[in-house]
C-alpha cells in the first residue's frame, strides 16, 4: 500500500449567517510521497507546535467564541499567459523551471550540467 496516511481536521464556524471552514492535515507516514520530496522541504508547519493543524484539533463540537477582528481582501486571479510557438519552445529547454520536487528539478538540471545552451531541456531541438 503506497497512500500517504494522514489526521484531517475539520472545522466549520457560522457568524452571522455566514459559513466558513478550515481543513488542515498532519501527515502521519509520507509513503511514496516522501520519496518525491527533498529532506529539506520536508519541514512544514504540520510539526510546529501550535501549528494550525493543532489550534484546529483543540476545538471542540458546539463550542462558542468571538469574533474579535475581520480582514476582508478583494483580489482577481489571473491566469499565466497563454504559451505561443516560441515561448513553449523556450519552456521546453528549460522544463526544469516547472517542476516543483526538488530532487526531479536537480536530477533535470544535473543532466544538462555541462551542454551548451541546455537547461534541464526535454527531447532535442530536432524533436521540439
Amino acid at each position: 500500500m503506497l497512500n500517504k496516511r494522514y489526521l484531517e481536521s475539520l472545522v466549520v464556524v457560522e457568524v452571522n449567517g455566514e459559513t466558513f471552514s478550515e481543513r488542515e492535515r498532519k501527515t502521519m507516514d509520507a509513503r511514496f510521497s516522501a520519496f518525491l520530496k527533498c529532506e529539506e522541504s520536508d519541514a512544514s508547519d504540520e510539526d510546529i507546535p501550535g501549528s494550525t493543524f493543532d489550534v484546529l484539533q483543540a476545538l471542540r463540537s458546539v463550542e462558542t467564541g468571538f469574533c474579535k477582528t475581520v480582514a476582508v481582501n478583494e483580489k482577481k486571479t489571473t491566469l499565466p499567459p497563454l504559451f505561443t510557438e516560441a515561448t513553449l519552445l523556450a519552456a521546453l529547454v528549460r522544463v526544469a523551471d516547472f517542476i516543483e520536487y526538488a530532487r526531479i528539478k536537480q536530477f533535470l538540471k544535473e543532466k544538462d550540467k555541462y551542454k551548451k545552451d541546455e537547461h534541464s531541456g526535454v527531447g532535442t531541438p530536432v524533436i521540439r
